[in-house]
């Protein structure tokens, strides 16, 4: 088995991103945060904006 690392910046966050790829099919066998972790982190982002725009 052949895999790699890839390590990446999330340009929405500004988190590290680590995947675990497979060197043969490029398949992403694992990803830290996850895609789901990512998307919940925006999420939070926007909703702090909101609410900080909100109170001012």
């Amino acid at each position: 088995m052949s895999r790699n690392l890839s390590f990446s910046i999330d340009k929405d966050t500004g988190k590290t991103v680590v995947k675990v790829v497979d060197d043969t099919t490029k398949e992403v066998i694992r990803q830290i945060p996850s895609a789901e972790m990512l998307a919940i982190s925006k999420a939070l982002d926007k909703l702090q904006g909101l609410l900080i725009k909100e109170h001012a």
